[in-house]
């Protein structure tokens, strides 16, 4: 609503607001068994790299987008449109015979 609220605020000076939602992105950072665990839950079946988000900040900074306001572009390979992994389980640790949890 922030973005929206800005896009009505300014349209008038024809400055646009728009947001850019990234979903999860590989990073230096990022530990790999994070990446593939979460690359489960992605439909496209990876995470994104971040060379991809520059592309669409390129285009909402140039003329082409120049009629684009008040806009929530999500960039997530379709990860939160409800899609659920086939054949995943959590790991769940179970306690053995001895009452101790295996790990």
């Amino acid at each position: 609503m922030f973005t929206k609220t800005l896009a009505i605020t300014w349209a008038k000076y024809d400055i646009q607001a728009n947001c850019i939602a990234p979903g999860i992105f590989r990073t230096a950072e990022t530990d790999p068994s994070i990446v593939k665990l979460q690359a489960s839950f992605i439909p496209m079946g990876r995470c994104g790299e971040p060379r991809e988000i520059g592309p669409l900040a390129v285009f909402l900074a140039s003329e082409a987008s120049s009629y684009i306001t008040g806009e929530c572009f999500v960039i997530d390979g379709a990860r939160f449109v409800g899609y659920a992994p086939v054949n995943f389980a959590p790991i769940i640790p179970l306690k053995n015979e001895e009452g101790r949890y295996d790990s």
